[in-house]
């Protein structure tokens, strides 16, 4: 049995869905936890870490994973939400999976290449990082800046975690389910899926079904929180707006359930 102590809980709700009216069903060779993006938000995290781990208890399931859609960083504890998961996962003996964001990506590149790709991390949540660490970037921002900014906010991090996020894996599969943050092209087969299509998505995703009998679920927006035809199965995608954060509870031979933990801060106004 796994327990998730990393910080107090939140409160949760749980939502069951029926089938799905495609012909056929995920069936994980695992039951398996996907959840959404956390964008940085440390609370959702614990919140849902907690409903999850009573789920299992209350499921009396003897293995399970979890599996995390990328799109960790982001916000002020950005840092915190990555270090908690970099430990978790080392020490869960692989019942925790954490896949590649394209959050995680623009901030790799953007350390690897500010100038380059600085843009496109700040508008991601980076300002907010650097003002998390104190690390200075004024609004008409030059090259040289950039290459600063990246320095401090490399050394801020630390290489371990920094090589963790290098290291995240693009898909995670079980059963005929696989896992990605984004998308999939539905005419290749994941041998042949593009990093750029799994992080950023793909024009005839949400459209065009697979034929290989695959479901797909993924954390872009699309009907958050429900399950699709055509196998995908959308988790989480724009919630963050709204202060909550959501897992897919995918088991074979069950209805794909999900559980939503809330924002202490949007606690009121619910």
């Amino acid at each position: 049995m796994m327990t998730y102590d990393m910080m107090p809980g939140t409160p949760r709700r749980i939502r069951p869905l029926g089938r799905s009216a495609r012909s056929g069903a995920p069936r994980p060779d695992i039951p398996c936890y996907v959840v959404g993006p956390l964008c940085g938000g440390l609370d959702r995290l614990g919140g849902l870490l907690d409903t999850i781990g009573q789920d299992i208890e209350a499921s009396g399931l003897n293995r399970s994973r979890i599996v995390f859609l990328g799109d960790l960083s982001g916000g002020a504890t950005a840092q915190d939400v990555m270090q908690a998961l970099a430990g978790a996962e080392q020490a869960s003996d692989g019942e925790i999976v954490v896949l590649m964001g394209d959050r995680e990506r623009a901030l790799l590149d953007f350390l690897k290449s500010p100038p380059a790709f600085g843009p496109v991390w700040l508008a991601q949540g980076g300002r907010a990082m650097l003002s998390a660490f104190r690390i200075s970037l004024a609004a008409d921002i030059t090259p040289d800046a950039l290459w600063r900014a990246a320095a401090e906010l490399a050394a801020a991090l630390g290489p371990d975690l920094v090589s963790w996020l290098a290291r995240r894996p693009l898909l995670w599969t079980s059963g005929n389910l696989v896992a990605a943050h984004a998308a999939l092209d539905p005419g290749l087969p994941l041998r042949l899926q593009s990093p750029e299509t799994v992080l950023n998505g793909h024009a005839r995703f949400h459209t065009v079904p697979r034929t290989d009998g695959r479901w797909v679920v993924h954390g872009q927006p699309g009907s958050a929180g429900s399950v699709h035809q055509h196998g995908r199965i959308a988790v989480g995608g724009g919630l963050e707006s709204q202060g909550l954060v959501s897992a897919a509870r995918i088991v074979a031979g069950d209805p794909v359930r999900f559980l939503f933990s809330q924002h202490e801060g949007m606690r009121a106004a619910s």
